[in-house]
């Protein structure tokens, strides 16, 4: 991949980032940088950065695909009310088998596990209404 400042520019902001971001908030956060460059370019970027391994797509239902810059093991715990999604690092979890029905089948390259919770602050502010 040759290097261009517009991607050099995504990996810097996604290298400061421990969040989950969208594209649109990643475009958001270039825009502000450098108003020149486009949504299509983000979007390409971040595909070719999945492509290439440096970033992972997180799987979860209902809102907005959402990139992980973490390339350490690890799991998440998404909110299905507000979207957030947090890392978890669990020994119990990484110790899970994969089921012999999908081992026997497939080469596994890799297992995540997404928990769909209602955070702390979505279910307090469910209560109060």
């Amino acid at each position: 991949m040759k290097v261009t400042p517009q991607r050099t520019l995504i990996f810097e902001i996604l290298s400061g980032l421990r969040t989950h971001p969208s594209v649109t908030a990643v475009a958001r956060e270039v825009s502000l940088r450098s108003p020149n460059v486009s949504f299509d370019t983000v979007n390409r970027t971040l595909q070719s950065f999945v492509d290439m391994g440096i970033l992972r797509k997180v799987v979860g239902t209902g809102n907005a695909l959402r990139f992980d810059t973490n390339p350490l093991p690890h799991h998440h715990i998404q909110c299905v009310r507000c979207g957030t999604i947090q890392d978890i690092e669990s020994p119990d979890l990484d110790s899970v088998p994969v089921p012999k029905f999908i081992a026997g089948r497939y080469k596994v390259l890799s297992k995540m596990m997404v928990f769909e919770v209602v955070c702390d602050e979505c279910a307090r502010k469910e209560r109060i209404k």
